[in-house]
């Protein structure tokens, strides 16, 4: 390996020919010599800078351009994709993402990538940054607008002028009077000559009147924009994200790289429009299944490919510990009210049991049923089509999911103890790849609109109803024909209470109904209470119906005009001196 030799006047002598030359051939070879030396130090400096220079460029920090590719939006919160194209060479780089959404968290950052030669990902680092305006640029946008209120005095003033030309001209059009015995003075110029002066100088004023107007409010729009630009500088301090992901390139990279990330700002909710359509034998039902999308990160979501998942990333993700649990006797409650054999009849059902439980249970009880409306239970992801734009603003977008056309069963369902009225209930399966997420419903029957309900959690496979309101063309009347109240026994009274009711439905549809009739036989909780249902009932079709005790379906088709009685009703038999209230659970 060549290495430099220090130029000094020994070692010009010890490599200077031996012998005795002359002085002037001596010097004359001490200056080739001291050229070729040069040079060929010249050169080893030379290679030694640009191997130097070339190992610091391998290193660099790269700022590509990057945009929102895809964003995956869950009940809670939205997994954004960034997109970014990348053309390096060889050595270690850190690839840097600025001005990101404040509230990102290390652990919510993936980073993956394709490229054409071997590209390491060593780390990647999450920091919150503060947003801080260029003093620089703020000062030039007040110089700005004070330019601009100079120009505005300038265009005010213009319009005055032009005001009191156009006040000069209108007295020409209108000469002040003149006493009768003042002279009369004659215009300057034939009268057809002022007129066209006038309509010509009026014109000219009137233009420059409008102009000067026109560039007033433009430059007044500019005043609030910077305004609003010196508001947000001076303002509470804004935070942000940054991203750096240090990686490590082999060779030179060409590649793409994706970087994903969550936020808690966004959410989505399912909404549907349900179409019935009743003409049919079999009613057609059509829902359509839209989504509303909403999301406040900080950054507008243009033309991105949308997903929507059921999935939690933040929930509960292992099972609860089963707890002990004990059960005791209840320490009597004072009732607020005392009265007659059934003077709470519609009381509340806990005044049904004969002891509560502790209040601790009941509220668990209730958070259990909460969460068991709001956890899904399984994990679906929405692929919506097209690209979507989801400005970051909250407001409430709708997208489009999906239609299903589905074969649906319709009946007319009453439950005369609660309404006399009967309601269109619609039962339905689809046979879609995903579930149907619990959402609220727009209801339509024959392209009119009936009200919103509420669609409960529907699989694939799995039979569904949907009600559509009052069917006002089926008739519902009920009446209670028999009341008894008494006591029996010679030794050992029991009191009595007797109820008989009959109900009529008539179908005034042109065509057939099925119908169903739902009625509660009452279910004692105590042991000394004995509940009959009278001889004269109609047998039931059906009896715990759903898994509730003592619910009783009847089930029939209706003829046009036809109509059906139906007799239901019970009794009651418990001791002397105890008061029983009704209630429903």
């Amino acid at each position: 390996m060549n290495s430099i030799i220090p130029l000094t006047q020994s070692s010009l002598r010890s490599l200077a020919p031996q012998g005795r030359p002359s002085g002037r051939s001596r010097s004359r070879a001490l200056r080739a010599f001291e050229v070729s030396h040069l040079r060929r130090s010249a050169g080893i400096l030379a290679f030694t800078a640009s191997t130097l220079l070339a190992g610091t460029a391998l290193a660099a920090d790269f700022n590509p351009a990057n945009s929102i590719g895809a964003v995956t939006v869950f009940p809670a919160g939205a997994e954004i994709e960034r997109q970014a194209s990348l053309d390096m060479p060889t050595g270690d780089h850190r690839i840097i993402f600025e001005k990101l959404p404040d509230g990102i968290r290390p652990n919510d950052v993936r980073v993956e990538g394709d490229s054409d030669g071997g590209l390491l990902i060593q780390a990647v680092d999450v920091a919150r940054v503060p947003v801080t305006g260029d003093p620089a640029e703020a000062n030039a946008l007040r110089k700005e607008r004070e330019t601009l209120t100079d120009e505005k005095d300038v265009l005010e003033g213009r319009i005055r002028t032009a005001e009191m030309q156009r006040q000069m001209i209108l007295m020409l059009v209108r000469p002040a009077a003149t006493p009768k015995d003042a002279a009369v003075a004659q215009p300057q110029m034939p009268p057809d000559q002022l007129f066209s002066f006038i309509a010509e100088r009026h014109a000219e004023i009137e233009e420059t009147i409008h102009q000067a107007r026109q560039d007033i409010r433009g430059i007044e729009r500019r005043i609030a924009e910077i305004d609003r630009a010196l508001s947000r500088t001076s303002g509470e301090q804004e935070w942000a994200s940054r991203i750096i992901v240090s990686v490590s390139a082999e060779g030179a990279v060409n590649g793409k790289l994706r970087l994903r990330y969550r936020l808690a700002d966004a959410s989505w909710e399912p909404v549907y429009d349900a179409r019935l359509d009743t003409s049919a034998d079999k009613g057609k039902l059509q829902l359509t299944q839209r989504a509303m999308v909403r999301q406040y990160t900080g950054e507008d979501w243009s033309g991105v490919a949308l997903t929507l998942a059921t999935a939690r990333p933040q929930g509960a993700t292992a099972a609860p510990d089963a707890q002990v649990r004990y059960v005791g006797f209840a320490r009597p409650q004072p009732r607020e009210r005392a009265g007659g054999v059934f003077s709470d009849y519609s009381a509340d059902a806990a005044a049904m049991a004969p002891a509560p439980e502790p209040e601790a249970v009941m509220e668990q009880q209730m958070k259990e049923q909460r969460v068991a409306v709001t956890d899904l239970g399984f994990d679906a992801v929405y692929h919506v089509p097209g690209l979507a734009d989801i400005p970051a603003t909250n407001d409430l977008r709708l997208v489009l999911v999906g239609d299903h056309d589905v074969e649906s069963e319709m009946e007319a369902r009453i439950v005369p103890a609660v309404r006399e009225a009967a309601f269109l209930t619609v039962n339905f399966s689809h046979d879609g790849s995903a579930p149907l997420p619990p959402g609220a419903v727009r209801l339509f029957r024959d392209g009119v609109f009936v009200g919103e309900g509420h669609l409960p959690l529907s699989n694939p496979g799995q039979e569904t109803e949907l009600g559509f309101g009052i069917d006002e063309r089926i008739e519902v009347k009920r009446q209670l024909v028999s009341k008894q109240r008494g006591e029996e026994g010679i030794f050992s009274k029991a009191r009595t209470d007797t109820n008989d009711w009959r109900t009529l439905i008539v179908n005034h549809h042109g065509i057939p109904v099925d119908v169903v009739v739902l009625e509660s036989l009452p279910q004692p909780l105590d042991e000394k209470i004995n509940v009959v249902a009278l001889s004269t009932n109609d047998p039931a079709d059906e009896s715990d119906v759903d898994g509730k005790s003592g619910v009783q379906a009847w089930r029939f088709k209706l003829n046009p005009q036809g109509e059906r009685t139906l007799a239901f009703g019970y009794r009651i038999d418990w001791p002397q001196g105890q008061n029983v209230v009704l209630g429903m659970r």
